[in-house]
Order: C-alpha cells, then sequence, then structure tokens
C-alpha cells in the first residue's frame, strides 16, 4: 500500500534557528540516514507517497518499508529540513517525527487491513514562522 503524506503551509527557503542560518531551505523523507525526495520549502504544497507494508503481529500489526524507522510498536517516518549555510555547505538541520501506530484503533489500521492507500495532512510550519520539528502525538495526525 501507499502512505502518502500531505504536507501544507510549508515555512519557505530561508531559516533562522539556534543551530544557524539556513538558506535555499529544502523538505524531504528520511531513507535509512539520507534525505531523499526533497522540495523547495516554498512550495505551496508537498505530497510524498511512501510504499509500506502490515505484517500481522501477535498484539498488532506491524508496519514495515524503505522510510519506515523504529523497532515494532514504535514504528516513525522522518521528514528531514536541508538547507545551505553560510560557509556553503548543505546540511540536515531539523526532523520531524510522524508516528505509525497501528495498534491504536484509527484511519492508519482500517487502511493496513484494507490494504488501501492512507494520507496524512499537516502543516510543517512550526508555531514560530520555523519548519516543524520534533516528535508528533498520534491524535495530532489528520488522516485524510
Amino acid at each position: 500500500m501507499i502512505l502518502t503524506i500531505l504536507g501544507t503551509d510549508l515555512p519557505g527557503r530561508v531559516c533562522e534557528v539556534s543551530t544557524g542560518s539556513y538558506r535555499d531551505v529544502q523538505v524531504g523523507v528520511q531513507r535509512g540516514k539520507e534525505g531523499e525526495q526533497l522540495v523547495r520549502a516554498d512550495a505551496e504544497s508537498v505530497r510524498w507517497g511512501l510504499p509500506v507494508k502490515a505484517k500481522d503481529g501477535a498484539d498488532a500489526l506491524d508496519v514495515t518499508g524503505p522510510h519506515v524507522q523504529g523497532r515494532p510498536g514504535t514504528r516513525f517516518v522522518y521528514l528531514v529540513w536541508e538547507g545551505r549555510q553560510p560557509e556553503g555547505s548543505t546540511a540536515m538541520f531539523r526532523r520531524l517525527k510522524i508516528p505509525l501506530e497501528p495498534t491504536i484503533e484509527g484511519p492508519l489500521r482500517a487502511a493496513l487491513l484494507a490494504d488501501s492507500g492512507a494520507t496524512i495532512r499537516l502543516a510543517l510550519t512550526a508555531a514560530d514562522g520555523t519548519p516543524r520539528c520534533g516528535g508528533l502525538k498520534p491524535e495530532a495526525l489528520e488522516w485524510v
């Protein structure tokens, strides 16, 4: 099945955060240790389609795939923010952790059981205007 992540309200191509100044900011999905499918952070919206599989476990379904991180029961996908620093090098400077917890009843579990696609929609700008980062709680996700 395909897990679609739809990002809205992107923060723009310039970012000033505690770790430094970044230009040409992009956002993408993390695969292994690297960001890929990078999109300019001034886009109107962004969409990623990630292949995932569900495995039946003793107590719950387990989600796996090339972009899925973590251990069974605590799986997640990272969105990564990359930008160019003043000296010219490019660095990953923030990550947003999207939990995939099919043990709870809800849209992800239903989609996995039906082997149909699931879509998460989320705003990618934090309240302070910078790229959204940190971990999201499952109840904070909007499933569409």
